[in-house]
């Protein structure tokens, strides 16, 4: 699964680096995962970025189209099978703003202005909330919740607004990136008891290895916030109006 926070408070998005896949094997409930992959949960553009959750196949198409089209009329497919599988934030960066927001989060807000201060989302979200309360330090709540969650790793990635820095990659798109990292450096977690081992000494690799071939197993940064969502036509609309802005603080429209 995933754990994403805005921190408003102190301007900076930082996520976890893990994508995964569960899988029952003869009744045992194995997750699959990589934390080292290049195919990053955040998509930075100069003045904006988005965080996305989900399926991991509907993460590279909109990444794609965010780095590649932007094109607010021609948005890339939200379902997969019917239900849907991708939520995602839009953050005006220059004034530290969310523009779009689709999907459950667990918001901070100030208690005087009720201005927004920080938003968790991910398996993660609850336990990293809790921690930055108390710390206001969004490295420390990422930290508690790969502590407290399976699902999240200890690897930060991050944008600052204020510096400017940030350890995201260049844009990858490719969704075999993620599985292929699972396949050739994963690992597999037998989740009753937490033992991991490394995907290439588990006598189950081959059986993964077929499974993600074959397409019956995928890869994702799932949420809760992702089957609790609904892309309602009034939801596309918002976002259309957040990625006209987008384009404009990019230069791109007058």
């Amino acid at each position: 699964m995933t754990t994403t926070i805005y921190d408003r408070f102190n301007r900076l998005v930082l996520t976890d680096t893990r994508w995964s896949a569960p899988v029952n094997i003869e009744g045992t409930i194995y997750l699959v995962f990589v934390d080292d992959c290049e195919f990053e949960k955040i998509a930075n553009r100069d003045n904006a970025v988005m965080i996305l959750a989900g399926d991991g196949q509907l993460i590279a198409r909109w990444k794609q189209w965010w780095f590649e089209s932007l094109d607010p009329d021609d948005l890339p497919e939200t379902e997969v099978n019917g239900q849907n599988g991708i939520s995602l934030i839009v953050i005006d960066k220059v004034n530290n703003e969310v523009i779009h927001d689709c999907g459950l989060k667990i918001a901070y807000k100030c208690v005087e202005t009720s201005d927004l201060k920080a938003a968790f989302t991910g398996s993660g979200g609850k336990a990293a909330a809790e921690s930055w309360i108390a710390t206001q330090c969004s490295r420390t709540a990422l930290t508690a919740a790969a502590e407290q969650d399976p699902f999240t790793s200890n690897i930060h990635k991050y944008v600052d607004f204020n510096s400017g820095k940030t350890n995201v990659k260049d844009p990858v798109y490719d969704y075999t990136c993620i599985t292929d990292s699972i396949i050739h450096g994963g690992y597999i977690m037998t989740l009753n008891d937490k033992e991991i081992l490394k995907l290439s000494e588990s006598p189950l690799a081959e059986t993964i290895k077929l499974a993600f071939a074959s397409g019956d197993l995928a890869a994702s940064a799932p949420s809760p916030s992702v089957t609790d969502t609904e892309w309602t036509p009034e939801k596309k609309e918002s976002l259309r109006a957040a990625i006209r802005e987008v384009r404009k603080l990019e230069g791109l429209d007058q």
